[in-house]
């Protein structure tokens, strides 16, 4: 009983690492509460995260597929011993697909990435994170870079309804901030939601704070780059790719985004 206790104790404080983007802290948390509750299907999606983050692409996939796997398994009666909630299971189900097609992304395998994130983005309609991805994964394959997210969720929700869902979202962040003011996955979150409701200032205000916390946080570093790009300050956006670029040289995103970038500010 008391080693079950540390181990939520240490899945608290990993979670909070993670929130702040302290990948190295949090594995070690992660990994103590997973020996206490091996069948957790949200710390394995935390410690999948975490080692994405590290930079351990296959030990990160195999977390997310354990997770997928524990899923399937019990919508097919197989055995189960988490003593976990179907609803906690789907969510995090839907979690792990909605990070895995992420890492794809990353790696260049978009097709894949694609797939995944449409597959997250059917089973919870409202999830804002698989709807933003799959933008990305459009963009990525060489669709419109300055296409908005409401346009492209349009088909499953209507224009207003999305716009709805979005607001929302941007509601929920503010209330976590209110608590986590330095929250960075929440203030970055909050920017990308407000830029795909054409509030780029207020969006970018968000990147600034985040980078203020964690200047090399690399998520507030490009979606401020691609803020900046979709308002056509493409020198502003170029210098934050390149910041991005120092941080993971071969981070293909950025270089994608900041090709882009210098193609069009030769334009104007």
């Amino acid at each position: 009983m008391l080693k079950a206790i540390l181990g939520i104790i240490h899945g608290v404080k990993s979670r909070k690492l993670i929130q702040k983007g302290e990948w190295k802290k949090a594995l070690p948390h992660i990994e103590k509460a997973l020996e206490e509750h091996p069948l957790d299907t949200g710390y394995l999606v935390d410690k999948g995260v975490v080692l994405w983050k590290l930079g351990k692409h296959n030990e990160s996939i195999e977390c997310f597929d354990m997770a997928i796997l524990r899923y399937k398994n019990f919508k097919e009666d197989l055995f189960y011993f988490g003593g976990d909630t179907e609803e906690n299971l789907k969510a995090n189900y839907i979690s792990a697909l909605n990070n895995k097609g992420s890492l794809f992304a990353e790696l260049g395998e978009n097709k894949k990435a694609r797939e995944l994130h449409q597959l997250a983005l059917k089973l919870d309609k409202n999830r804002k994170s698989a709807m933003i991805n799959l933008k990305n994964d459009y963009i990525n394959e060489g669709l419109d870079l300055k296409g908005d997210l409401i346009d492209s969720i349009g088909g499953i929700h209507g224009e207003e309804v999305a716009k709805k869902i979005i607001l929302e979202e941007v509601k929920q962040h503010d209330k976590v901030l209110k608590i986590e003011p330095k929250n960075i996955i929440v203030l970055v979150n909050k920017g990308v939601a407000l830029a795909e409701l054409d509030k780029f200032k207020d969006s970018i205000k968000c990147y600034d704070k985040a980078l203020k916390i964690e200047p090399k946080y690399i998520d507030a570093l490009f979606n401020k780059g691609s803020t900046l790009a979709r308002i056509g300050e493409y020198k502003k956006a170029i210098a934050c790719y390149d910041e991005v670029l120092e941080i993971e040289p071969k981070n293909k995103h950025a270089l994608k985004c900041k090709k882009f970038a210098k193609e069009e500010a030769k334009k104007k």
